[in-house]
């Protein structure tokens, strides 16, 4: 929580160290504090020097995650949510999931708009999608079918990871 910045570090050592955590969520809409704070640092730094993926719920601008996914390159950021994208309007976050290397979208999402799943990979490529459920919230099934019965080719459908039983979350430790 970035509106408790002195309770950061300890978290971090107790989650990590103690219980067994292998990434961090960072939802700056719900915590009202922008994605590139500086309360956000000790977390974002922590992840860099442990080569952990970062969920991110809500990165302010395509320009406040590049410039952050810059400065932290050893962490991957997971944008979430991208599979809400129509897929007709323009999301300048996207060219950033698309061109950095630590930086990847999942597409949970409680809605899908029609072939937006297709545009999606075409824009940003398959590599760089993971799927995930606002599962318990959603149902799982339904937004796993959005990838299992797109018009995708079977190639890129394998890069894309679908089961919680089986996912590789991007990082570069061993875990």
């Amino acid at each position: 929580n970035p509106n408790q910045p002195e309770e950061v570090l300890r978290e971090l050592e107790r989650c990590f160290g103690e219980l067994g955590m292998r990434g961090l969520k960072l939802h700056s809409d719900m915590h009202r504090y922008p994605f590139n704070g500086p309360n956000y640092v000790p977390a974002l730094e922590f992840a860099h020097q442990n080569g952990l993926p970062v969920l991110v719920h809500g990165v302010g601008s395509a320009e406040a995650l590049a410039a952050v996914a810059e400065r932290y390159a050893n962490a991957n950021f997971i944008v979430a949510h991208m599979g809400g994208w129509d897929g007709l309007r323009e999301e300048p976050v996207l060219e950033v999931v698309a061109t950095r290397p630590n930086v990847y979208g999942d597409i949970a999402s409680s809605y899908g708009y029609y072939r937006s799943f297709e545009r999606l990979v075409e824009r940003v490529g398959a590599e760089k999608i993971i799927w995930g459920s606002d599962s318990p919230l959603h149902e799982p099934r339904a937004e796993l079918g959005r990838v299992l019965f797109s018009l995708c080719a079977e190639e890129e459908l394998r890069l894309i990871p679908v089961s919680y039983t089986h996912l590789t979350l991007p990082t570069n430790r061993e875990v």
